[in-house]
């Protein structure tokens, strides 16, 4: 992460564009989340462009977004949303898309 001749000006850039990073993936997942949830699972099947996603595909999505979305609230200090309980591995669903990290 940092070289061995780091410096502080290094060191406060790179952990002030982590940082940036993190509140640029909450926002993204906000508005992913938002859109998805307006989204019809038949949009997003055979009539997409491209041939759209399969039925397990798009529960995929859902379930990975949903989750991130989960995360996110409870980042910004909301409480734990819906069904889920502690502890939870909210990365479970992303590596499902992903692949495991």
């Amino acid at each position: 992460m940092f070289l061995a001749t780091a410096n502080t000006g290094l060191i406060a850039a790179r952990l002030v564009a982590i940082t940036d990073a993190g509140a640029t993936w909450f926002a993204d997942v906000a508005q992913a989340q938002k859109w998805l949830s307006a989204q019809l699972d038949a949009d997003l099947g055979p009539s997409l462009p491209g041939g759209g996603f399969s039925t397990a595909d798009i529960a995929k999505i859902r379930s990975a977004f949903a989750d991130q979305d989960a995360l996110r609230q409870v980042y910004g200090g909301a409480a734990l949303p819906g069904t889920y309980t502690l502890p939870y591995n909210f990365s479970a669903s992303s590596a499902q898309l992903i692949g495991p990290g």
